[in-house]
Parts: C-alpha cells; structure tokens; sequence
C-alpha cells in the first residue's frame, strides 16, 4: 500500500524503485556525506548553494541482497532531505514514469518550493540549468554548484559535462562505469564510448587484454577535465590515492570509479574528508 509519509524514509513506500547492486550504497553514502560536510560548511559563506541531478531516477533505489531487499534514498532525495539542504535543486528524469514518481516524492518534503524538476534529455536540459545558472551570477555571484551525473548506461554526453564544466563554480560527481564501458567496447559500439569520453584518443590507452587499461580510461577522462580549470592529481601517486573512490573485484580488477571534480582547494579538502569515511568495498565475483 502506497504512504505518502514514508516518501522521504529509506523504506517501502509502496511507489516504485529502482533495482540496484549492493555497491550502490557507495555512491549514495560518498554523496550524502560531501553535500553534508560541504553545505555545513558553506551556508554562512555562500548565499546560493544549488544541487544538479541530471538522471535522477524515481528518488529511490531496491537493493536486493540474499539477506533480503531493502530500501536505499536515491541521489534525489539524498540532497532534499539532507541535514544542511542546497538552496535550489534542479532534477531531472528523462522517463515519464520515473518522472512521476520522483514528483510524488518531492512533494512530500516541506522544502519542494526549492526544487526545480525537468523531464528531458539531460543533454539539452543540462543548457536551461546553465541559463539558469548564468541568470543568477548576474543578479547575485554568491552561488556555489555541485552536479551529481549518474547515468544508468552511456547517456551522458561528454558535451554536458563540458557546459557544467564552463560554469565558474561548479564541483563535479561523476559516476565513471568502466566495468560497463568495457563490456560496451567488446561489443562494438565504440561510438557510443566516444561520445562518452569526448574524444577517440581512448583507443589508444585500451586493452581489452590487460586490466589495468581500466585504470587508463579512467585517467584520460580525469586529466580531460582539467581544461577547465579542475584540479586533479595523478589517481597512481600514493599520496592521492584516496582522493578517488573506487569500487573493485577481489581480484582488484576495478568495477567503477566516483569520480569528483572542484576547481577549488576547498573542494578538495571536502572530497578527501568524504573518502576518509565512505571505504570501497571488494566484490567476489562481480566484474
């Protein structure tokens, strides 16, 4: 049975939920903790404070385990319902079904004024967020962004990124599926991987032979942010190895990387607070 009071709980509220993988959990945990640590932090510095969710699914994930399902908030509700909530929020869902669903949600917290909801591709709704963005700088500079891009498949573009990456404050999550894009690359569909990583010098650095290329995609996609004035260092240097959140086999062979991006010290210093709490698990069997 369908309860509406249990909308913004991490339980059954009778709408539907997205299947997901027990590894889910990471990424939602890494995100709950940085939007905490960082609007805590932020709220008596920076008047505006806004959070993008480009796939936002229907605001909650099914984790399905032997032990038992149970019930995860999604990225959505993870920043509606967070201790130091964002200023504005800006979600989207490109299925009408999700859609609707993620709107039944949202309209049970007391911050839904505060929420701005899309059903669009996210690369073109990604261009009335920036002008929204844009629109705002203009009237009041004082306005930090984070942008969570979590797509099921390879439908995030490399141009969306590049247009949130033009924005002057705006600190990136990105879930990187090299697992998947491997699996897509044996397959043949190599122009999907380029539209996906922006650029085809990714056929140069792969093998399907040799796990370790995984870790090369993962870093020319890392180092082709930089160009807008993101700071990252090397992933293989010792000192910055937990500076990205990585999720493996047990045999080490890696699964998807939680890729965050700031053009910020700040930033950084939040995302390594972040990684210090949130530990990757190792998978048996799942590669």
């Amino acid at each position: 049975m369908m309860s509406s009071e249990n909308f913004l709980l991490a339980k059954d509220d009778g709408l539907f939920a997205r299947k997901s993988h027990p590894n889910a959990r990471l990424k939602f945990n890494a995100l709950a903790t940085y939007l905490n640590i960082m609007n805590n932090a932020m709220k008596s510095k920076w008047r505006h404070r806004w959070y993008i969710d480009l796939f936002s699914g229907p605001g909650k994930d099914k984790i399905e385990e032997k032990a038992g399902d149970s019930y995860e908030l999604g990225s959505p509700l993870i920043a509606l319902t967070n201790g130091a909530p964002n200023t504005r929020l800006f979600l989207n869902e490109l299925k009408p079904k999700l859609h609707n669903i993620l709107q039944q949600r949202v309209s049970a917290s007391p911050l839904r004024d505060r929420v701005t909801l899309y059903n669009g591709d996210a690369n073109q709704i990604v261009d009335l967020i920036c002008n929204e963005i844009r629109a705002q700088e203009k009237k009041d500079s004082s306005l930090l962004s984070v942008a969570f891009l979590d797509p099921e498949g390879f439908e995030l573009d490399w141009t969306t990124v590049e247009k949130l990456g033009q924005m002057r404050r705006m600190d990136l999550i990105i879930t990187f599926p090299v697992g998947s894009l491997s699996r897509v690359i044996k397959r043949g569909y190599l122009d999907a991987v380029t539209r996906f990583m922006g650029t085809d010098e990714w056929k140069k650095e792969y093998d399907p032979n040799k796990p370790s290329s995984r870790w090369q995609l993962v870093e020319l996609y890392r180092n082709r942010l930089s160009q807008f004035g993101y700071k990252l260092q090397r992933i293989f240097e010792p000192e910055h190895a937990r500076s990205e959140i990585m999720v493996k086999t047990s045999t080490d062979v890696l699964i998807y990387s939680l890729i965050f991006a700031s053009k910020h010290d700040l930033g950084i210093k939040f995302w390594k607070a972040t990684t210090k709490s949130v530990e990757p698990p190792k998978l048996p069997g799942f590669d």
